[in-house]
């Protein structure tokens, strides 16, 4: 259940977490697509020790390039940030077409509903209740940069070659954070659908088996 109107990382993580104990597991590897990449990164700084390696595929995280000092990061980071509040107020107002034609117009474009199949954009639609407290939690408590630096778990960073300027923005902002981070860029299919999990699975498994090397220093 909700503790409020928002749904932030941290307790995102919290949930992970109480996964992780449900099933025994001291450890494990952690794979997060999107914009999962704050709760990761949430459970990672709170919970080192439960997470072994983690990769994070085509990183959302408008809130912490905002924070950069880079005039046109901090202007593409703030410029979702606007466009996420609002997209939240719509989908607490019940309007969770408008919410999600504002959302998701943004972060494909105007066309987005092409990209999915049926199945996958019926599964949009059933999910689009939860849009309203998980973009409030997002804006409201982005992640702190200063926790990712002391994060010593190989990360591995997936992103597309042809992938829009936040998200190269994004990668090159926690590979200059994260110590043992490594971007891999990967080609565009453009018969694949929009990212949403099995076309990234190659390179997910390529990752985790050869994480980011310990720094000798």
């Amino acid at each position: 259940m909700l503790s409020g109107r928002a749904y932030p990382a941290s307790e995102l993580a919290a949930d992970a977490v109480a996964v992780l104990d449900a099933e025994g597991l001291q450890s494990a590897h952690l794979v997060a697509m999107g914009w999962a990449a704050e709760t990761a990164l949430a459970l990672a700084a709170t919970a080192a020790q439960r997470v072994i390696s983690l990769v994070l595929v085509a990183p959302y995280l408008p809130a912490l390039v905002a924070e950069m000092a880079e005039a046109t990061a901090r202007q593409i980071g703030s410029a979702h940030l606007e466009m996420m509040q609002e997209a939240a107020v719509l989908a607490e107002k019940g309007q969770a077409d408008r919410a999600l034609d504002v959302f998701l117009s943004a972060r494909i474009d105007a066309n987005w509903r092409d990209y999915f199949s049926k199945p996958r954009l019926g599964a949009i639609r059933r999910s689009a209740g939860n849009l309203a407290p998980l973009l409030a939690g997002t804006v409201g408590a982005p992640i702190d940069p200063d926790a990712l630096t002391s994060l010593d778990m190989p990360v591995g960073l997936l992103v597309r070659d042809d992938a829009e300027v936040l998200e190269r923005v994004t990668v090159e902002t926690l590979v200059s954070l994260l110590p043992r981070a490594r971007i891999t860029t990967l080609p565009r299919d453009s018969n694949k659908q929009v990212a949403g999990g099995p076309e990234w699975t190659e390179a997910i498994v390529e990752a985790l088996r050869s994480p980011p090397p310990t720094d000798p220093c």
